[in-house]
Parts: C-alpha cells; structure tokens; sequence
C-alpha cells in the first residue's frame, strides 16, 4: 500500500513539471522554443502518465474489505469447505436470478390489475371469504347430521336383533312393528333416490334451457349436472369443458338458478348483487331480457358502471316495478331515494 501511494507521488511530480512545460515552451536550459512535434509527445507522455496514476489510486476500504475477505478464505481449512464455499456462491447467483424473475413477474402483474378497480376486487374477496365460512360451517353441520343418522341406524339395528331374538317377541306386535319399520325406511330410501335422480335431471333441463338462451356461444350444447351437484358445460360433442371464463361462470350460475326455482313446488323472488359486473355487452342484453322470466319478483342491485339506464332498461321496462339509488351523503352514511 505505501509502494502504491509513493508510485502515485512521482506520477502526480512528473505530470507537473511536463504540463508547465507545456504551459511554457521554452527549455530553462538552452532557452530555446520547443517544436509543435515535441509538445505533441509532452502531450502523449502526460495522458499515459495521468493513466498510470489512476491506476494506482489507492482506496483505503477497498484494501480493508479486501483485506477481511482474504481473513475469511485464510479461516478454510480443508478442501470440501473451499468447495462449499463455492457452492454457497452458486447457489446466491442462483437466487439473484429467481429473485430478479420475481420481481419481473410482480411488475407484471401489477400491470395487469392495474386497470381494475381494488374497491370493488377486495369487496368480492370479502363477499368470497364470507362464502368460504359458510360453506365450512354448513359441511360441519352436515358431518354431524350424518353421524347422528349413523347412530341411530346402529341403534335401530341393534335393538331389532334383540327383539328378532327374543323368543317371545317372535310373533309379538312389536317384532311386526320392527319388521313394518323396516319395510317403510327402505322404501323412503329408494323413493329419495328416486326423487332426487328426478329432481336432478329436471333442473339440469331447465337449466340447459336457460343456458341456450342466455349465452351467446353457439357451441355449446348445454349443461350437465357433475357429481358435485354443480354445472358442466358442454361443447358440440357432448364433451364437458375443463376451462371457462369469468363471464361462463356467471352465465352458468343464473342458469342454475332458474332450474332450481323452476323445479321447487313453491317459487321465491330473486336477489341478486352485481349480477352483470363480468358480463360482456351481448350477454348483458341477454341477461337482461331474460331476467324477468326467471321469477314473478326479481330484485337487482347494480352500480353505476354496471348497467347503462338510456339502453339496458329497454330490454325489460315494461316489468320494472320501482328504482332506487342510494346516495352517498358522508364516508359512514347514506339515504336510499325513489328514482323516477
């Protein structure tokens, strides 16, 4: 380190005294003007030497960091801990690069969601989690019911071996009651089957039904109920689609509305919140029309961007019964008025 700094001195000395050289060109010693060719090689020599000095410019951390990393390699005591070591290199390259992937990626999809509104995606997330609760609680509520009716199968089961046993219940009227008993529940259990087989197909026809007339895609050939209980949609071959978008989702979902509200022996009104808000314009006018064949009283509640009052009204004026809006007066309340 002194070697470098002492080198840099005599650099920095020379350059010196050759640019007063050139700042004055007459030689101290003969008097004599020097020529244009030898200030071009005083020129030459002081850009090479002003090059050397750079070079040598010593940084005091650099040499300290230097310094404790060469400490750190000196510690290695074997080869396998030189050839983790490199490893350990390896394996930060690597995670530089998949971090630099990622961050891509998230510059990505910021840009993506950049044009969606974050009020309106983190209202479905909530009303989305709220589902998610209570699709949990009603399975635990159905588990229940399943192994209470389990108990009491088991117990209706061993106290019918106890009376068929018993020698003097042979020919009792309880041991024809049990038998009776018997007889009834197997023929509810089949009548259920029976009932829901039925119940299914109809719903699945209502369902392709309103399907047909609620999608624009002419494809399609209907719906089919999955073992799930929920809505397949098929293509020309019958084949059921794997993948469908957004708005197929809520196209299917109405469908599945109308099956069900049409195939229960009573009919309810319909609710529905923000039922267009995926729907492009051609199934909106669709949606539209067929809204008011679906119940005798369907209640909508849209916001502004999602229905447009001068068209969308047009496909089924005729049925409104009343409109309101609700108007924002502060952050924290609002008042419901009677729209005209």
């Amino acid at each position: 380190m002194f070697e470098a700094s002492n080198n840099k001195v005599i650099l920095d000395s020379k350059i010196l005294e050759l640019e007063k050289s050139l700042l004055d060109p007459i030689c101290p010693t003969c008097s004599q003007t020097i020529s244009e060719t030898e200030i071009t090689e005083i020129k030459g020599q002081v850009a090479v030497l002003k090059a050397e000095a750079s070079l040598s410019f010593v940084d005091i951390k650099d040499i300290r960091d230097l310094d404790n990393k060469i400490e750190q390699f000196s510690q290695i005591q074997s080869q396998s801990e030189g050839v983790r070591f490199c490893e350990l290199i390896k394996k930060e390259r690597k995670s530089k690069v998949q971090l630099m992937k990622l961050e891509t990626n998230i510059d990505e999809i910021e840009d993506e969601i950049s044009g969606f509104d974050t009020d309106e995606i983190s209202r479905q997330r909530n009303i989305r989690d709220s589902y998610i609760k209570q699709l949990s609680n009603i399975e635990n509520d159905i588990s229940s019911v399943e192994k209470s009716l389990e108990k009491i199968k088991k117990d209706q089961t061993q106290i019918s071996n106890v009376i068929s046993k018993s020698t003097q219940g042979t020919n009792s009227l309880s041991s024809v009651k049990v038998g009776l008993y018997q007889s009834l529940e197997s023929v509810f259990s089949e009548g259920i089957n029976e009932l829901r087989d039925s119940a299914r197909l109809q719903v699945e026809k209502y369902a392709t039904s309103a399907f047909s007339q609620l999608t624009t895609e002419t494809t399609y050939s209907g719906l089919e109920i999955n073992q799930n209980y929920g809505l397949t949609i098929l293509d020309h071959q019958g084949r059921a689609l794997k993948e469908r978008s957004a708005g197929a989702e809520q196209i299917v979902a109405l469908s599945l509305i109308d099956g069900l509200n049409r195939t229960a022996r009573k009919t309810g009104p319909i609710i529905m919140d923000t039922p267009l808000g995926r729907l492009d314009p051609k199934h909106r006018a669709n949606v539209l029309k067929y809204l008011p064949k679906m119940a005798d009283q369907v209640v909508l509640l849209v916001h502004e961007g999602e229905i447009d009052p001068n068209k969308d009204i047009e496909n089924f004026k005729e049925r409104i019964g009343a409109r309101y809006a609700i108007e924002r007066i502060s952050s924290t309340q609002s008042r419901i008025i009677r729209s005209r």
